[in-house]
């Protein structure tokens, strides 16, 4: 698991991507010691990297669904939000603060208020 946070923190941080995908080879050869729960994290951030969305999304719902929490919530409404699936992020974020009122994630939050806009839009029937 290690190494799949040491990937995040390479693309986020330092937007190394070469390093990225390094640190999540590494953490495919050492996939069978991992826990189901880890297993898919690796599995979801190997598909965003690669930039499948759509599998992306898939496997941060299972995520959310075996193992419901704030954070599992939050990443399944952000991997919709980053699929343009606007309109069903927001009850998942809705979910999300209802499980957890003062929890505070500057990454998810600014991507909540952007899904309300667009909601927003395409109920007032403005293209985006």
């Amino acid at each position: 698991m290690a190494y799949v946070l040491l990937s995040r923190e390479a693309l986020i941080r330092r937007n190394d991507r070469p390093a990225a995908i390094a640190y999540l080879a590494a953490a495919r050869r050492w996939a069978a010691h991992l826990t189901n729960r880890e297993q898919l994290v690796l599995e979801t951030d190997e598909a965003a990297l690669r930039g499948d969305t759509s599998r992306s999304s898939e496997l941060t719902e299972l995520m959310a669904a075996r193992f419901p929490s704030p954070a599992t919530l939050s990443s399944h409404a952000f991997s919709l939000f980053r699929s343009n699936r606007c309109t069903e992020a927001v009850p998942v974020y809705r979910r999300v603060l209802a499980m957890a009122p003062r929890m505070t994630a500057p990454v998810e939050f600014p991507a909540l208020r952007r899904a309300r806009d667009l909601l927003k839009n395409l109920q007032a029937g403005v293209p985006r």
